[in-house]
């Protein structure tokens, strides 16, 4: 890796982190200078506007919540324990968050809403793929008889993701992870409970 890929990942580093506590419209120019220790020259040199920033930074943050799940994943087969080994490793974004700030997929998306269509956009993408994957396993899971023909992936997808989405808010804004934790439990005495 050159020094100017080197940069670069290090301006996406630091802007993740920022975006993350501060909002895509908290987070300034200056406080990326700052982090960095680059002039905005040398930004602007990797990235034209703070817009593609925030969407290289999101996308690295994705990335980082890919790989976390990717390795609590490994070596399970069943479906059911799939879907709670997911639900156990988003949820400990209460206790250990990928980047400082809480879940970058709901902050951005509560901060985007209408007014700002890209990251809007971002953040629908990313969680229509969470929803695919869990609508996925839960296909499988039923194909398989771990769950009951009747259970409806879609509703399971909302079920989940709104749930560890409004843990993850509830622990960030109330100081304590025992919200995400909750929540987990309930999600995966509930999954148990779809059992034929």
């Amino acid at each position: 890796m050159n020094k100017g890929e080197q940069t670069k990942e290090r301006i996406i580093s630091e802007a993740t982190a920022l975006i993350n506590q501060k909002g895509f419209h908290g987070m300034s120019m200056a406080d990326l200078m700052s982090a960095t220790g680059l002039e905005k020259g040398g930004l602007y040199r990797h990235f034209k506007t703070k817009e593609e920033i925030v969407c290289a930074a999101f996308a690295h943050y994705v990335s980082l919540v890919a790989e976390r799940l990717r390795e609590a994943l490994e070596g399970i087969e069943s479906p059911r324990e799939r879907l709670a080994a997911s639900i156990r490793s988003l949820s400990a974004i209460a206790r250990d968050p990928v980047v400082k700030g809480g879940c970058m997929v709901m902050n951005l998306g509560i901060e985007s809403d209408f007014t700002n269509s890209t990251l809007r956009d971002l953040t629908r993408d990313s969680i229509q793929q969470w929803a695919s994957m869990i609508r996925r396993e839960t296909v499988k899971a039923i194909t398989c008889g771990e769950f009951d023909s009747k259970t409806d992936p879609e509703s399971l997808a909302t079920l989940i993701i709104s749930s560890i989405e409004g843990a993850i808010m509830m622990s960030n804004v109330c100081g304590d992870p025992i919200h995400a934790d909750r929540v987990m439990a309930h999600l995966e005495d509930h999954l148990a409970h779809l059992s034929p």
